[in-house]
């Protein structure tokens, strides 16, 4: 289906100024979000959220029918990481 963000929102906003009061989330939402598979690597993952065009703060991991099955954060990966190197 697709993501509805805060970046959403700024973006329709700055094109659409006070219009956006009179749209809904449909009309606003990205219909081709980033999304990963269960089988990427964490760096891949973190890799495909930093891409220069446009970072992305998450990414929706899909399965094969393109399902979602859950959604990996910039946050959780950097928290992981972090943990890992404590308890290396």
């Amino acid at each position: 289906m697709g993501t509805f963000t805060d970046g959403d929102i700024r973006r329709t906003l700055k094109a659409s100024g006070e219009a956006i009061f009179k749209l809904s989330v449909g009309e606003m939402y990205n219909t081709k979000p980033r999304t990963i598979g269960p089988e990427t690597m964490a760096i891949e993952a973190m890799k495909k959220m930093e891409s220069p065009t446009s970072p992305v703060q998450f990414l929706p991991v899909v399965d094969e029918d393109s399902m979602l099955i859950g959604i990996i954060t910039l946050h959780g990966l950097v928290s992981a990481a972090s943990m890992s190197e404590l308890y290396a």
